[in-house]
């Protein structure tokens, strides 16, 4: 995730032809990051109802650290920026 934001931060300057390709980029970037985090975490969850394992501390990391990340995308969904005009 850290690297689709800084090519948001600093991609913008580059235009394309069809558009904002910085914003392209960017959002490629996160959801492939999503999907890569969730893949993770699902591992993770199964892993550790494995009999044996027994870690809290660390599934309770792993499950703020996602419920985070699904908050942001959902953030970031609703409340999309509005394109500004070209005065």
């Amino acid at each position: 995730m850290p690297i689709g934001v800084i090519m948001a931060r600093h991609l913008k300057r580059f235009e394309g032809p069809t558009g904002s390709v910085w914003f392209q980029l960017h959002r490629a970037c996160q959801s492939i990051s999503l999907l890569f985090g969730t893949v993770g975490f699902a591992t993770g969850l199964y892993m550790g109802n494995q009999p044996g394992i027994h870690n809290t501390s660390r599934r309770c990391v792993g499950i703020t650290l996602m419920t985070l990340a699904l908050v942001q995308v959902c953030v970031a969904i609703l409340l999309k920026a509005k394109e500004r005009s070209q005065v």
